[in-house]
Parts: structure tokens; C-alpha cells; sequence
């Protein structure tokens, strides 16, 4: 079973996965046929990144295999045009890991395949019955900076300034750096939180004056982006 492993690895990591693809592009009418292997899924979590230390994602691929099969895949990942080190999964490893360094991926969406498959039967000869065919399932995990929301609030006489400000960790700059992002400014009615006011904020900063005369508590908050954390500020009162 090893020496078999080795032979696909082998294989696939000499054919290397663009090159593969274009060897083994088949016929239109081979399409039609169910390959042996069949990814069906990749799943991974999101990760939020405060910080430039690289972190490794778990990725899991679901596949529908015929009985008595052993394979390998090699999954392309790449984030946008960036391509990152193939992703090796099969019957030995349902699942892998994909190492992200911020300062080198930056931030955003991370693409999973298509991927290169070989498959055997432990029982045949060496390489006499290999399978090499490429899959096009495709998924995503999304890498997103720690964001931050603070707000801050002046009262003059019936006046209220309130001052929202919003960070995003950046790891081209290793810190926080202003996020111009669209966030709400709410108001506590009660037990109940409702929008005051929707912003969108220029280097990360925006202003909101409202008259009112009793003393109210105030937040900010916002959803997350393809880049971004949702964030809620702490609660002030004017």
C-alpha cells in the first residue's frame, strides 16, 4: 500500500498539476463517464489573522470513491492569480493542511482546486492500471484581519457628536490601519438595539451630531467583509 502511495505521489507531484490538467484533458464523450474518484466537497473554516505568525487551515475533501480504490489527489490553491503549495489528500488523509503567512497571502479569498487524481487498485500491478484525470470541484476559505470599532461621544448643551472610528489588521503593515467600511451607529431604546445613523467611513473615520436632551447609550457596529471582522464597539453614554 505504500509503495503504491509513493507511486502516485510520484507521479502526480513530477507531472506537476497545470501540466497534468493538459495531459489528461479527455474526449467530449468521456465526460459522460463517472470518474472512480469523485470529489464532492472541500471544507474549511475561515480564519481571522491579528498578527504576521503563519497559521496552517485544515481542509477536508469529501469524496464518493469505488470500493477497493486507494487514491491521491493533488488540490491547486491559490488566492487570486497567487498560487500556494498544492494541497495532498486520499485514502491515507481525508484531510490536509494549508499553511497561510499573512505578509505573504494577504487577505481574502483562498481558492481550493481543481485538483489532479490518481487512482489504483492495491491489487494490480505497478502503475498498470493507474487512473490520472483531473476533477473540477472547486471551494473557498476566507482569511479576514481583526477588526476593531470605537466610538466616542460630546455632548454640548442638547448636541451630541458622536465620533466613530474603525481599524482592520493589516498585515502588509504588521498593526491595525484605518478600514473604510459602511457601519451603524445605534441607540439602546429600551433593551433593544436600533440604527441611529448608517456611515461609511473615509480612513477609517466618521462623524454623527443628533440633538437629543436626556443622556442615551450609543455603540457602533459592523458586518464583516471579504477582508474584515464584524466588529461592535464598547457602549458610551452622552
Amino acid at each position: 500500500m505504500k509503495k503504491l502511495h509513493r507511486a502516485l505521489v510520484v507521479t502526480l507531484s513530477s507531472l506537476g498539476l497545470a501540466a497534468a490538467f493538459a495531459a489528461t484533458a479527455a474526449p467530449a464523450q468521456a465526460a459522460e463517464t463517472q470518474n472512480p474518484v469523485d470529489i464532492t466537497r472541500y471544507s474549511a473554516p475561515d480564519l481571522v489573522v491579528a498578527s504576521p505568525a503563519c497559521r496552517d487551515v485544515k481542509v477536508t475533501a469529501s469524496a464518493t470513491v469505488q470500493k477497493g480504490l486507494y487514491w491521491v489527489a493533488s488540490v491547486d490553491v491559490h488566492r487570486g492569480a497567487q498560487p500556494l503549495r498544492d494541497l495532498q489528500v486520499g485514502t491515507d488523509a481525508a484531510a490536509g493542511l494549508v499553511r497561510i503567512c499573512p505578509g505573504v497571502v494577504g487577505l481574502g479569498r483562498v481558492d481550493l482546486g481543481g485538483a489532479l487524481v490518481g487512482a489504483e487498485d492495491p491489487g494490480a500491478d505497478e502503475y498498470a492500471d493507474m487512473l490520472l484525470y483531473k476533477d473540477a470541484t472547486r471551494g473557498s476559505f476566507t482569511v479576514r484581519g481583526q477588526a476593531k470599532a470605537t466610538l466616542t461621544a460630546r455632548r454640548s448643551g442638547r448636541t451630541v457628536t458622536l465620533t466613530a472610528r474603525t481599524t482592520r489588521y493589516t498585515p502588509a503593515n504588521r498593526g491595525y490601519r484605518p478600514l473604510n467600511v459602511t457601519a451603524h451607529v445605534q441607540v439602546k431604546r429600551g433593551h433593544t438595539w436600533s440604527n441611529l445613523k448608517t456611515v461609511s467611513t473615509k480612513n477609517g473615520t466618521a462623524t454623527v451630531r443628533i440633538t437629543q436632551r436626556v443622556t442615551q447609550s450609543y455603540r457602533l457596529t459592523f458586518a464583516k467583509t471579504c477582508t474584515a471582522t464584524a466588529a461592535t464597539s464598547a457602549t458610551v453614554r452622552k
